[in-house]
């Protein structure tokens, strides 16, 4: 996978194959395609990224699924804050690159005040965090955080009336109800 096959950082349509999965870029993006198949047809689905090129390649991934998903180019900080007060019931977090940790770590916390100070969690939603026990990060920024890019993030959640419910790679935290 990241990125070895030919074209995975193409538009180009003829590069995905998705009957196929060995030969899938999982690291680019493919958590909207997942979700989408394994999700109740009735679920409304929004997906964010800064960049055109990714979302144009997410709409080529999840063609099937088009009629639930709202693509959207613009900052996960714009995203949420101009969200409506307990709309989400999942946030997959995956922001920012692995490396250099800080700048997306300061992301993931801006991200965090605004999700817990405009109160877009149900009560019992879900927060994915990605890329939390990266060991490149760990590696190249002798960071003494096991939290990578989440490093402010989730504690702050955990502050803010959230718990862990899985706490591998991947960090699942749950909205405790008020």
């Amino acid at each position: 996978m990241d990125g070895r096959f030919p074209g995975c950082n193409s538009n180009n349509p003829v590069f995905w194959e998705p009957n196929n999965p060995s030969i899938w870029d999982w690291s680019a993006g493919h958590f909207t395609h997942v979700f989408s198949e394994c999700t109740n047809p009735n679920i409304s689905l929004n997906t964010i990224d800064l960049m055109n090129d990714h979302i144009e390649r997410c709409k080529i991934m999840t063609k099937p699924f088009k009629e639930k998903i709202h693509y959207f180019v613009m900052s996960s900080e714009h995203f949420l804050s101009n969200c409506s007060s307990k709309c989400i019931d999942l946030l997959y977090l995956d922001t920012g690159d692995v490396n250099p940790v800080e700048p997306t770590a300061q992301l993931h916390l801006r991200e965090a005040k605004i999700i817990v100070e405009r109160d877009l969690m149900r009560d019992g939603g879900l927060i994915l965090i990605d890329d939390v026990k990266n060991v490149s990060s760990k590696i190249i920024s002798k960071e003494a955080s096991n939290l990578g890019k989440a490093k402010y993030s989730i504690p702050y959640f955990l502050e803010n009336g959230y718990e862990i419910l899985i706490d591998e790679y991947q960090v699942v935290l749950r909205k405790i109800k008020q």
